[in-house]
């Protein structure tokens, strides 16, 4: 099992539980020996560890050397990056395993290409669909 699949199994059953606990519900709730703000604070931080794509507005701040996992719209893998120079429409990016690099425009994002701030799944790239 897959580091991905265990943390979508974890926030799953956390959620269910946590659904079951909540005090707030009109059905009595569960009884359980974890508070039910401990069960949201767990599943905030598993689901902060989810990778998920870039907003535009994110990759506009990035900084030199930030590393990113790039996808194009057309390839099969996503790369790891390295963020080389920012400009007011373009950003450069070198590909972390060699020596290539490309330079990429701001209009094309969530059309063409687009980022995350972790390395994805297949099945998470597949369930996150594109802007354009």
């Amino acid at each position: 099992m897959t580091e991905q699949e265990k943390r979508a199994k974890v926030i799953a059953e956390l959620e269910r539980v946590a659904d079951e606990a909540n005090p707030w519900k009109e059905s009595p709730p569960l009884r359980c020996d974890i508070s039910y703000p401990l069960l949201i604070d767990a599943l905030t931080l598993l689901k902060a560890r989810e990778p998920r794509v870039l907003r535009v507005e994110e990759v506009v701040l990035l900084k030199q050397n930030d590393v990113v996992w790039l996808e194009d719209y057309d390839k099969k893998d996503v790369i790891p990056a390295i963020v080389s120079c920012m400009g007011p429409m373009v950003i450069c990016i070198e590909f972390a395993l060699s020596d290539r690099f490309i330079s990429v425009g701001y209009d094309d994002y969530g059309k063409r290409w687009r980022c995350w701030d972790k390395e994805p799944a297949d099945e998470e790239r597949r369930s996150r669909p594109w802007n354009g």
